[in-house]
């Protein structure tokens, strides 16, 4: 986990450590990259080009401290199975933005239903 870790949400975080488990498991090696992200954050990320974020500042699940991005560690950074990520992700009972039909986004989890969580500890 990383430093901004702390402000991720209890219910979040929980399902993170089963879906780490889950990873360790399967011998798949695994970092976060982002957990909690600063709408000043949000907003640099969302003018960046290439568009790697769709989300406005305030509308991400990261800004709530309910979504981390990951990524494979090992010798090819990103190399990796999301396939595996994936499956293990939605076992564990998170939402995964690989699966989703427009913007896949595969090193992306999140609590689903985030909305409903917001601004709540």
């Amino acid at each position: 986990m990383t430093a901004t870790d702390r402000y991720l949400h209890p219910e979040f975080r929980k399902l993170l450590g089963r879906f780490e488990q889950l990873l360790r498991a399967k011998g798949l090696h695994v970092r976060i990259t982002c957990g909690y992200r600063s709408l000043e954050e949000q907003a640099r990320l969302y003018r960046q080009r290439p568009r790697v974020t769709r989300a406005r500042p305030g509308q991400s699940p990261h800004n709530w401290g309910l979504a981390a991005d990951f990524c494979f560690e090992g010798p090819q950074p990103y190399a990796g199975d999301w396939e595996t990520f994936g499956r293990l992700a939605k076992e564990a009972g998170l939402a995964w933005g690989g699966g989703w039909l427009v913007f896949k986004d595969r090193p992306h989890v999140e609590l689903p239903n985030w909305k409903q969580y917001r601004g709540r500890p």
